[in-house]
């Protein structure tokens, strides 16, 4: 199809989402100038979906903000070591909301690891890690003391920044410089309550 005007994008009438990316054709050429043909507009190897939704800019191959880890962008949540419940699930780390939160089992007798998969298998370079902090008002309820690790090949993991939350409420981040890893495993090591921890 070609481009001809607003209402005539040479795309089919039939098909509101022509390549198939979840966002329709009229979204696509009008809402966000992105091509209604391609799935992932800039060739960056994530949807145009996937990259409004995470935040990213679909045009630009080299703004890749986005949360790789998400289950919903291919993320894959491997291992992890405790959870309280599936209300307080492991995978809700990674979910982009701060309204769902992870809590470790009763009272956590060791460090808590969890470890990630990109979409794919794919090697992804990581720049920043950002956590959002449980926190109850007048209750320490949060992590403290964390490490990332990374991985080239999902079995020999190497810190690359390790840090101390803060027990208060609001996204905290760490820089990480550029990481090209395969694979990452946050290992919180300690928490503000002797009950469970919530990340």
């Amino acid at each position: 199809g070609i481009y001809r005007n607003p209402t005539n994008t040479g795309t089919s009438p039939y098909n509101a989402d022509t390549d198939g990316d979840g966002l329709d054709d009229y979204e696509e050429l009008i809402t966000y100038g992105i091509d209604p043909f391609k799935s992932d507009t800039d060739g960056d190897g994530f949807s145009d979906k996937a990259e409004l939704d995470g935040g990213s800019n679909p045009l630009n191959p080299f703004d890749p903000a986005i949360n790789l880890l998400a289950t919903g962008n291919g993320g894959t949540l491997t291992e992890f070591t405790s959870e309280f419940s599936p209300v307080f699930a492991a995978t809700n780390l990674t979910d982009g909301t701060t309204n769902n939160y992870w809590n470790s089992s009763v009272v956590p007798g060791a460090q808590q690891a969890f470890t990630y998969r990109f979409p794919t298998n794919k090697a992804a370079v990581i720049h920043e890690i950002s956590l959002y902090n449980h926190y109850d008002a007048g209750s320490p309820a949060g992590c403290r003391d964390f490490r990332l690790q990374a991985s080239t090949d999902g079995s020999n993991f190497t810190d690359v920044v390790s840090g101390t939350l803060l027990d208060q409420p609001g996204v905290q981040r760490f820089s990480i410089g550029n990481i090209e890893t395969y694979s990452l495993r946050l290992v919180v090591t300690s928490g503000y309550s002797s009950g469970p921890w919530g990340l």
